[in-house]
């Protein structure tokens, strides 16, 4: 029987001419200075010159021949430059090149390849627009998810009732929303760790850690009881610990001052209901504390191409999770293909 391998977090390097065919308005088909002029803001100040091999602009053939060459069945897409979309602080512009975006990605990488899946790039800046962005990407071009950015010019939490409309969309349309790892914009906790490597092993986390205790707290999972969501690009044991102390924290609040909460189910009740998910690296030591925190069906593999890694050592690393001996088999067969199908509703 063929092994089920799903990617459930990789990556597309965006065209930024490309982009700018697909914008909507009088600067459709612009051309501004070249195609290294991004209409989305560099995540970090950190521009990928540096590594124009491996930053060069995707498409459904460079996706495709990554498939076959990994033994990958299907990939879901993200984006690189778009994982700063949050920070965008003209809302005009940021439903505009969220839409430019997501029909680009259509048009370039699903259509032509019926392996690539995607999530749609949502202007949280706009709700309404969102949620309008998020039904028509799912109803008309097939995205099977929605990506929230986990860093925003806002400065709330996905937490706050105001993004309930965008919730209640995506658990209508069974679809899940995912909080991605991405610019280190206004995290100033991280400046003292300059220059940029040190901020690297928290700019990812940190993020999803503030948006889960503010969505567990908050009674997110409460208000929207089949609602799935993802908190992609950490690793899985950071999610061992915060459940713990999250768990602790609301026992206190609980008795000593329950109108500081707004949930009324504890952190660890809906975790346990299998609706948070996260992805994991192949070689964490702890991944069997995170499956424990989530649950054997919600840790996710995640291929993370085309960053980080040289081309040839994205196949050794999936080989290396499923050559792991200390996680039972039926577990890593959820890990690298079961538990993404049922996340994003992939079916057979």
């Amino acid at each position: 029987m063929t092994q089920t391998i799903i990617d459930a977090d990789g990556h597309v390097i965006e065209d930024f001419d490309g982009l700018y065919d697909f914008l909507e308005g009088p600067l459709k088909g612009a051309r501004l200075a070249g195609s290294m002029v991004s209409p989305l803001p560099w995540l970090d100040g950190w521009h990928a010159l540096t590594d124009p091999l491996r930053w060069q602009a995707t498409d459904a053939r460079r996706w495709g021949e990554f498939l076959d060459a990994t033994g990958i069945q299907a990939s879901v897409l993200f984006p690189t430059a778009g994982l700063g979309h949050g920070i965008i602080e003209n809302p005009d512009w940021a439903v505009r090149i969220a839409r430019a975006y997501n029909r680009w990605l259509h048009a370039t990488h699903l259509e032509p390849d019926a392996r690539l899946k995607a999530v749609a790039l949502l202007p949280v800046q706009d709700i309404p627009a969102a949620v309008e962005e998020l039904r028509t990407t799912v109803t008309e071009l097939g995205f099977v998810a929605a990506l929230l950015p986990s860093v925003s010019h806002l400065g709330v939490t996905y937490g706050d009732p105001r993004f309930d409309p965008i919730f209640a969309e995506a658990q209508r349309l069974d679809v899940p929303v995912v909080l991605h790892g991405g610019s280190n914009h206004g995290l100033d906790v991280l400046q003292m760790l300059k220059p940029f490597g040190g901020t690297m092993p928290l700019h990812h986390p940190l993020p999803l850690l503030i948006h889960l205790n503010a969505m567990l707290y908050g009674g997110t999972f409460e208000r929207f009881p089949t609602l799935r969501a993802g908190f992609f690009e950490a690793g899985s044991s950071w999610i061992a610990y915060m459940s713990d102390r999250l768990q602790y924290m609301y026992g206190v609040f609980k008795g000593l001052a329950p109108q500081m909460l707004a949930a009324n189910r504890s952190p660890q009740e809906v975790l346990a209901e299998g609706r948070i998910y996260v992805t994991c690296e192949p070689n964490e030591r702890f991944l069997d504390a995170g499956l424990r925190a989530v649950g054997d069906n919600n840790v996710l593999y995640a291929s993370d191409f085309p960053h980080e890694l040289e081309y040839e050592e994205y196949a050794r690393e999936l080989a290396k999770l499923l050559g792991r001996t200390d996680i039972a088999r039926p577990v890593l067969d959820n890990i690298v293909g079961k538990s993404a199908a049922r996340f994003y509703g992939l079916g057979a």
